[in-house]
């Protein structure tokens, strides 16, 4: 498969700085001392008409947690000197996160590595405010960590009211003897253009105008959340502002609060409920969730079509990915308190999926363990949240009751499909 043909598909996957951590610090290269020839005695440059044999020195600092990259970051380069000066915020990190930091000898051609050290950031590290190494060629170098006041605000979650509205997160209402409200999850927003993943942006369907709305408006006040996507999706379910923005909609009265989500929107609403079953939501719809991952993510990861910046995002979409995570969570389920129901989208009735997500991982063995309902509708994955069909399901499956399948139920179905 060529990697034009990997990027399209991701599109059809998605919906039409560093990572904003409350609890995260900004780690800044400050100043060092290099050696003053290579190890193996010889000169850093060759002397050139106003030039010395000296390096040009800059770093480059990679995050991992838990093996993942999360964050990365360069300086700029420091020109012919022994004793650089960057003062470069590099990277945002967590204390308990594992960092790899290079420094470079930037040249015409190919560029020297000087020194390559890896550490873990602890809280006497943050506590402290700076830390110095000493590593290969590099004598001396300095770091300090710092809270930055922009990147605590930044926010990783954004709240509206579409319907009645729209309003913003400080002006939600209530409609008059309206008991139901429905929040709209997108999923993958691919920032192919250019914009940071970790600012949240509403996807079209989610808009006041959009077809999806209007018609949910009949039956519910409708609200919509968007999500920063520089992080894993299962990370997201656990951000405080999630569980803030649902605690907003809950107190204005609602009995019912239904999660409605597409794609990576559906595993974010499943998360969510599993990690806080007590936050007042009471069903969840799930549109082409990749529940059991999509091959696409993983493709699009290995072969460089994802920005940087929403690779681990996208990487935990994918089957290895989503394998992990419920290992990880063998005592984990959907609470039986909470009706949740999977819709399965397939493009063709004999096709397999929806063009990004294959239905047997839209609908796999875990969630049919638990007796979760499944409903099949028609439609590629990117077209779902629109087609006229496919609204008139979504509003009958908030409307109407989902209880739980037997087990002889669900293996009726599955055998069919």
């Amino acid at each position: 498969m060529s990697r034009a043909h990997v990027l399209a598909l991701l599109v059809v996957l998605a919906v039409s700085a560093p990572r904003a951590l409350a609890d995260s610090v900004v780690l800044v290269a400050k100043s060092a001392t290099i050696a003053p020839t290579k190890a193996n005695g010889a000169a850093w440059d060759f002397p050139l008409i106003g030039k010395k044999s000296m390096p040009d020195p800059y770093v480059k600092a990679w995050v991992y947690d838990k093996g993942a990259q999360t964050d990365y970051g360069e300086t700029a380069v420091a020109w012919d000197t022994l004793t650089p000066v960057w003062n470069k915020d590099l990277v945002t990190v967590k204390a308990g996160q594992r960092l790899l930091i290079e420094v470079w000898d930037k040249d015409l051609k190919y560029d020297e590595l000087i020194g390559r050290h890896r550490f873990n950031l602890t809280e006497k590290m943050i506590d402290k405010g700076w830390f110095d190494f000493t590593f290969d060629q590099v004598r001396f170098i300095r770091f300090e960590v710092r809270v930055d006041a922009k990147t605590r605000r930044a926010a990783r979650v954004r709240l509206m009211q579409p319907a009645p509205g729209p309003y913003s997160a400080n002006e939600l209402t209530r409609s008059k003897g309206r008991d139901r409200a429905v929040v709209l999850l997108h999923g993958l927003d691919l920032r192919d253009d250019g914009a940071s993943s970790a600012k949240p942006r509403f996807v079209d369907w989610q808009g006041s105008t959009s077809p999806l709305v209007s018609v949910l408006s009949r039956h519910a006040d409708v609200f919509a959340i968007c999500y920063a996507q520089n992080t894993a999706i299962e990370e997201i379910a656990s951000f405080p502002e999630m569980r803030e923005a649902i605690g907003k909609i809950k107190r204005l009265g609602y009995s019912e609060v239904v999660l409605l989500g597409h794609s990576a929107g559906g595993l974010l609403a499943r998360h969510f409920v599993e990690e806080h079953p007590g936050a007042g939501v009471t069903k969840v719809i799930q549109v082409a969730a990749p529940n059991g991952g999509t091959k696409l993510a993983g493709w699009g990861v290995n072969l460089l079509q994802v920005p940087k910046e929403q690779a681990v995002f996208v990487q935990s979409l994918s089957p290895a990915h989503r394998a992990a995570v419920l290992a990880s969570r063998p005592n984990k389920a959907i609470p039986a308190t909470i009706e949740f129901v999977s819709v399965v989208t397939c493009a063709a009735p004999k096709d397999k999926g929806d063009g990004a997500v294959n239905r047997h991982c839209q609908w796999p063995c875990d969630l049919q363990s638990q007796g979760i309902p499944c409903v099949c509708v028609q439609g590629a994955h990117n077209e779902v949240m629109a087609h006229d069909s496919c609204l008139d399901v979504y509003c009958s499956l908030i409307t109407q009751p989902q209880p739980r399948w037997t087990a002889s139920q669900a293996q009726r179905v599955a055998s069919a499909k």
